[in-house]
């Protein structure tokens, strides 16, 4: 039985269907992408707030880029790069970290 892979010579224009192309072949390329904006973006925001005052607060950090997060993989969510499977333990664990830094 031959499966076809959806690959660039079948291509109709769409830029979300270009945008698909990697989760064929590793269903969790976007959510490693996303993991790696919260990183940079929590990272940016503790040294910019240490170098502001002598104390960083990490936790706070990791909260507000998890709030963006979430808003990224809702946008990839309907706009179908995301699938549910993969966008759900994004949420939790981005929900987590702000539930622990609101109760913190």
């Amino acid at each position: 039985m031959a499966v076809s892979y959806p690959n660039i010579d079948n291509f109709s224009g769409d830029i979300v269907e270009l945008l698909k192309l990697p989760n064929s072949s590793y269903p969790f390329y976007w959510a490693l992408i996303l993991i790696g904006i919260w990183a940079v973006v929590t990272f940016s925001l503790y040294f910019r707030e240490k170098e502001l005052s002598t104390k960083g607060k990490l936790l706070s950090a990791m909260a507000v880029s998890s709030l963006a997060i979430i808003v990224l993989g809702t946008l990839g969510t309907l706009m179908g790069i995301l699938t549910l499977e993969v966008f759900l333990p994004l949420l939790i664990g981005a929900l987590v970290i702000i539930a622990i830094w609101m109760f913190s």
